[in-house]
């Protein structure tokens, strides 16, 4: 699951790819908003309440650098924000958090996919991956 080495400044970064979106329900062109299953709601909630250290249901850019640790966490965190922060005042709520993973499933994702990758970052400290949802990182 991992694409070409990109380099970044001075640092190597095996950026991930994207997953399929071959026969996911809420695909482009559905008039129906795309919907969290419970799980994968569940799922994204034990994520949001994982980097939110101080528990004050935001998640800071400092606060998500510590949860990748040293697995290239500013350009994981950067790459997050960038995609998820709407607002853009640097702290995720968890509102702006669900409606980017609605936003996720809407653009073709399948739920499952997205578990797995939530599970890999939550579990591994994985890479974020740059959905094609018509953000960008």
């Amino acid at each position: 699951k991992r694409a070409s080495p990109s380099v970044l400044g001075e640092e190597r970064l095996v950026l991930r790819s994207q997953p399929s979106r071959m026969g996911a329900k809420g695909s482009k062109g559905s008039k129906e908003p795309a919907k969290l299953p419970e799980d994968l709601e569940t799922l994204l909630h034990q994520m949001f309440r994982k980097m939110d250290k101080d528990g004050d249901r935001t998640v800071t850019k400092e606060e998500a650098i510590s949860f990748w640790g040293k697995n290239f966490a500013k350009v994981n965190a950067g790459a997050m924000f960038n995609e998820v922060d709407v607002d853009k005042n640097g702290a995720l709520s968890e509102d702006e958090w669900i409606a980017f993973w609605v936003n996720v499933l809407a653009h073709g994702y399948k739920a499952d996919e997205v578990k797995e990758e939530i599970k890999d970052m939550m579990e591994n400290g994985a890479a974020w991956v740059d959905w094609d949802d018509n953000r960008s990182t």
